[in-house]
């Protein structure tokens, strides 16, 4: 994985984490090498790839969703699975502050979702 992220920025980077508003939240740029990320999105599927419609349609939101790596890119199939790497949850561990996080191998809810037709993600809150 080609992180630019190091690890001795967690303490700054969990210190603005904790006071962000309206809830703890953080944006990191450039977690990731650019030259890599672009190299692992030109094997995103393409969009009209029978992908699994979600189930929580609304008339504003209608997404789809794929969660079986098997059939993606080496490249994109890693980088998606490093996310439940126990160096990923320490990562988040510090800076969430939250101990003992757990990886989810089934990606129930996560893996690569695509909104079509310029709709959009709305906020679950």
């Amino acid at each position: 994985m080609q992180l630019t992220f190091e690890k001795e920025w967690i303490p700054e980077v969990a210190k603005m984490y904790s006071t962000g508003t309206p809830f703890p939240n953080v944006v990191i740029d450039h977690f990731f090498d650019t030259a890599y990320l672009k190299q692992v999105c030109a094997f995103l599927p393409n969009p009209n790839l029978a992908l699994e419609k979600n189930v929580q349609t609304t008339k504003h939101k209608i997404s789809y969703g794929f969660n079986d790596f098997t059939k993606l890119n080496l490249d994109l199939s890693a980088f998606i699975l490093w996310f439940n790497t126990p160096e990923f949850l320490e990562i988040l561990e510090g800076i969430t502050g939250i101990e003992g996080l757990i990886p989810d191998p089934y990606y129930y809810g996560g893996g690569l979702h695509q909104v079509r037709n310029r709709r959009f993600f709305k906020d679950p809150r």
